[in-house]
Parts: structure tokens; sequence; C-alpha cells
């Protein structure tokens, strides 16, 4: 079987890419294949250096995107539209995407042994009863999760939404036509972007996948203090929110510290 990892770079992005390749590098011989949007010769050439592939895809935009509730850059929306560009890869039987603002810390070859067509992990439902946390002498607008008193919020898993950051795929030119066709007609379900798209897309044929596979920032700040246990099964870590990226400041927490290792070493 031909098979490799994915990912998707742009400029903004690269330093998310690098840290990527590395963390990858340290736990499988499995190649990975970066997909350039903009990159300059010099940042192709750095991620060549650490062992990757980089191939240049075509720019794929949709008409219906707007910009994305946590971030002001449509073309950071259109961008992320790009890695469908993944499905009419057909040299390859299996794709095992990564978004750029992952790390790996343990083996995750198994993924591709996941019999199914597409998977992906439920993504995880945050809930604030925004009217009685207003009542809390601890409410702030700008308040993020952890400075919530949890009796304000409600979490769950929606059986029929996934996250886009982690996926296992087979490329498959039908699936490629039909996207194309119909970017611009289907209206994201729920979200906007690349996500609600292909949630609409796939709508009752994703198979779920563990979320040590995908675990996001969202799962860290609800439950931050099971991280040390956790991360003892945890095989990706994904930094969910793009105006909040690990390589555009100091780390702040553990889940932080760990991708500065991974970039550094």
């Amino acid at each position: 079987m031909n098979k490799a990892y994915f990912t998707l770079a742009t400029s903004d992005y690269l330093k998310g890419a690098v840290c990527l390749v590395k963390s990858l590098k340290k736990h499988s011989k499995i190649p990975i294949v970066v997909m350039s949007v903009d990159l300059s010769i010099d940042e192709k050439h750095h991620l060549k250096d650490l062992g990757a592939g980089v191939i240049e895809v075509p720019k794929i935009t949709s008409k219906l995107v707007k910009v994305l509730p946590f971030h002001k850059d449509e073309n950071f929306c259109q961008n992320c539209f790009c890695k469908l560009n993944m499905w009419n890869t057909t040299e390859y039987d299996k794709i095992v995407y990564l978004d750029s603002d992952t790390v790996v810390l343990k083996n995750t070859d198994c993924m591709f042994e996941k019999d199914s067509d597409f998977s992906a992990c439920r993504s995880l439902n945050v809930e604030i009863n925004i009217d009685e946390f207003k009542k809390h002498p601890s409410f702030k607008k700008s308040a993020s999760l952890k400075d919530i008193p949890r009796k304000f919020i409600k979490t769950n898993y929606k059986n029929d939404y996934f996250n886009a950051g982690v996926l296992i795929l087979k490329p498959n030119k039908e699936d490629y036509k039909k996207m194309m066709s119909l970017k611009d007609a289907i209206v994201p379900n729920n979200s906007n972007g690349d996500q609600g798209f292909l949630n609409t897309y796939f709508k009752g044929r994703c198979h779920p996948m563990d979320h040590k596979f995908n675990y996001s920032r969202r799962h860290f700040e609800m439950w931050p203090e099971k991280f040390e246990k956790d991360k003892e099964d945890i095989h990706v870590l994904h930094f969910t929110g793009a105006d909040n990226n690990p390589w555009s400041k100091e780390p702040e927490n553990e889940m932080e510290r760990i991708w500065w290792s991974n970039f550094d070493c």
C-alpha cells in the first residue's frame, strides 16, 4: 500500500509545519508530504532539508467562505480549502492528514490500518451559560475557557460533526470532481471554511476516531488537571485557534511547552 502523511502549509504556518515534520520524523518512517500554497523557494528547501516532500498544489477557493468567528483573515479560510487537493492524489492508496498546527507525540502509523474511506474525530462542543456567567464576579467579555467557572460550562461530543484537523482518507478522483462541483454550492454545516464543507460532504459517512489522535487545545483548557495523565496516551496534540498559535508567543502552559520542545529539537 502506497501511503503518506500529508499537511498543508502557508508562509504564516511554516513554523507549525516545521515542528510537525520534526515530530513525525521522530516516530515514523512513513513519508510526510507538505502541500505548499504560497511557500517561498527557501521555505520549501527548509522543509525538504528536514526530510519532507513538498508539492505545489492548485489554489482552491469557495465563494461561500465567510470569515470564521475566531479569525479575521478570509485568505486563511480560503487557503484551508486547498486540502481538498488530497483527494486528487490517487498515486496514494491512503493518506493521514495532519493540520500544520499539530505535533505528534507517539507513533501514529496504526491510523493507516483503519478500514474506512474517511475518518475523523468528533468535535468537542462547549456551551457557556453566558447569562449566568455575567452575574458572577469573575465575568469578563474576553475570558478564556480556563477562566470560566465550570458550573457555567457544558460539554458534549457532536455525533454528526467532526474536526477536520486530523483525517484518514482514501484519495478518489470521483470524490475530488464532486467536491470541485459543490464547493460553491454547499452551504457549510455549522461553521464556515473547509471543516463545514467536509462535514456537509461526508455527512453520515465519517467513521469516528479516538481523540488521542486529535487532542485539541479545547480539551486541555477544559480539563488541564487531567493532562499529565492523559498525555501518556495522547498521540497527536492539536493547537486549535488560528489567533493563538504556539509559535507566536512564549509558552504559557505544558501543552505549549511540548510544542516548543519539538520545534527546538
